[in-house]
């Protein structure tokens, strides 16, 4: 069976070859000529040996148009083929990198592991000097870290030469530092003849080369390139990471820019001037430092750690003794009734307090506190005992006969007050915060207490008169007056229970005479009393003189002594409800 591309081939042969028929033989034999037989040759030819032809000539096609291909397409053709190797199957490229990227990171390792351990052998030599002590004055001052300026300025060395050789040659390119000429070219041999001689005698690796070597107190640190390599002779510790990097950039300077010149090199090295200055860059040093001075600072470092200490300790009691008479402070605060402590701001002995406190209850700021201690204080009302009681007495203004407490939530009132008062404590009591009842225990009305009292007194004032006389006598007057004022008393008490008083003035007589005319007599008696009353500033309104003759004797019988008090003027109070809802406030 032929392939589909061999038979559509053929096919395609066929079709483009003209079928050429043979022409019909005559009778006689006629021998046919060149044309007819070149003809046939083609014919046949073309039907053996048209698909073989034809394979070829695509073959050819193919290949030409791959001959024709730009830089660029195979570069995009390549990149897509790695891209894509690498996404089907990373591990193959990453064994071909293993050798490379392994040793690297390996030597970087190394290279700051040692670097490390030099730099903490020099900071643990001076952590006690009075340098390591102003590094760390220098860290406060600049914000960085103690370790970064210890490491930096613990690092004692000086770069003093720099060479620049060709790898494959051995021949110095450039070079800066003290050093006459045949010490250069001889230090650069000495370099390649090392590096050959280690890798031909313990790795035999091309990849393994020298990268440091000591000589007594110099140390040559050397830093690889692909053509080149650059050494540095160092006196002292340097940082190898810094001055590696150095190194390194002076060799990525000569290979970027002067890959034509090295590739080209024939022992001039004219062309490679330009990089000293890149050179001298990595001639770096630090000043030495005394081990005699850090000795010696060390002790003056160690007595002032001792005072320091000291100071310390004293200050630092003296902040816990005040932290704890503060601390004392607050605690009592907050048992003050009145007072809620929200929280406390600030630190040390600046701090102010933010909290609650009752209208009633006593202000800190104005009793002693310790200092730098302030008070922002919101009010509130506190239901605390005391101070429901407080505000109960500045509320109400109790007298001073009467004696208020709170029990629980009731308020109790005890003593005596006037009946106005005790009116209002019933109304006025319950509104007060902390307080839901009042409770009157046996309180004394004085306003009831005065009436009863002077009417008492008024039933025991009686005004004597001579027989047959209706005028006052002088020795009646301070009785008068003991009336005027006792019917004042009255009056004023009935008034503040919301009470009218009316005062009656009696008149009476004695037995002798005629009915008649003892009823005028004790009406005019009466009425004397009345007019004297009225004399002494007794409202006139107030008074209602009455006679009652001998109808209401006070003593009957013959008794002398009764008949003297049957002539005479004695009072009577009416007390009338009428007017209380006008009198009440």
């Amino acid at each position: 069976m032929q392939p589909a591309e061999d038979r559509s081939a053929s096919r395609e042969v066929a079709h483009q070859i003209p079928v050429q028929m043979d022409p019909p033989r005559r009778d006689r034999d006629v021998e046919p000529d060149a044309s007819a037989n070149q003809a046939e040759y083609e014919h046949v030819r073309q039907l053996l040996l048209g698909r073989e032809q034809a394979q070829i000539a695509r073959l050819e096609r193919a290949l030409q148009k791959r001959r024709s291909l730009s830089p660029s397409e195979v570069g995009d053709v390549l990149a897509q083929s790695v891209q894509h190797a690498v996404r089907r199957n990373p591990r193959p490229l990453a064994d071909a990198l293993f050798p490379v990227i392994g040793p690297a990171l390996a030597k970087a390792v190394r290279s700051a592991l040692g670097e490390m351990v030099q730099s903490l052998n020099q900071v643990a030599a001076t952590s006690l000097s009075l340098r390591a002590w102003s590094w760390r004055w220098e860290a406060l001052r600049t914000g960085r870290p103690f370790a970064e300026v210890a490491l930096l300025r613990s690092l004692v060395f000086r770069v003093e030469r720099v060479f620049l050789v060709h790898r494959p040659t051995g021949l110095l390119l450039a070079h800066v530092g003290a050093a006459a000429a045949q010490d250069t070219d001889l230090l650069s041999g000495m370099l390649t003849a090392i590096q050959d001689f280690v890798k031909d005698s313990f790795t035999g690796d091309e990849s393994s080369q020298l990268d440091e070597l000591q000589a007594g107190e110099h140390r040559i640190v050397v830093e690889q390139g692909p053509h080149a390599f650059v050494a540095a002779v160092v006196r002292g510790i340097a940082p190898a990471a810094s001055l590696r990097e150095l190194l390194r950039k002076v060799l990525s300077t000569l290979h970027g820019e002067f890959a034509s010149d090295l590739a080209a090199f024939d022992g001039d090295n004219a062309a490679f001037s330009a990089l000293l200055p890149h050179l001298e860059a990595c001639l770096i040093e630090q000043r030495s430092f005394h081990p005699q001075a850090a000795a010696r600072g060390r002790w003056a470092v160690l007595g002032l750690a001792c005072l320091l200490i000291v100071a310390l300790g004293g200050l630092s009691a003296n902040a816990y003794s005040e932290h704890r008479r503060v601390s004392r402070y607050l605690d009592e605060l907050r048992q003050r009734p009145g007072l809620v402590i929200i929280e406390v701001r600030g630190r040390g002995t600046a701090r102010t307090v933010v909290g609650l406190r009752d209208p009633l209850a006593d202000d800190p700021a104005h009793s002693p506190h310790p200092p730098g201690l302030s008070f922002v204080w919101q009010p509130y009302a506190s239901l605390h005992t005391s101070l429901v009681l407080a505000r109960a007495q500045a509320a109400l203004r109790p007298p001073a006969t009467l004696r208020l407490s709170i029990e629980g939530s009731t308020l109790v009132a005890t003593g005596s007050a006037p009946h106005r008062f005790l009116r209002d404590l019933d109304r006025l009591g319950r509104l007060l915060p902390g307080v839901h009842a009042v409770l009157q225990r046996g309180v004394i009305d004085e306003d009831q207490q005065a009436i009863d009292e002077n009417r008492r007194r008024m039933a025991t004032l009686l005004l004597r008169f001579q027989t047959g006389s209706d005028s006052v006598g002088p020795e009646q007057q301070a009785l008068l007056d003991t009336a005027a004022l006792v019917l004042r008393r009255l009056h004023r008490s009935a008034r503040a229970l919301g009470w009218e008083a009316d005062f009656t003035v009696v008149g009476r007589a004695d037995s002798l005479g005629t009915e008649d005319a003892n009823l005028a007599l004790s009406q005019q008696r009466a009425q004397s009393v009345v007019d004297t009353l009225i004399a002494r500033g007794i409202p006139s309104t107030w008074l209602r003189p009455r006679g009652v003759g001998t109808q209401a004797p006070l003593h009957r019988g013959d008794d002398p002594a009764g008949s003297a008090d049957n002539r005479s003027v004695s009072f009577e109070a009416t007390l009338s409800p009428e007017s209380q809802a006008t009198d009440q406030p």
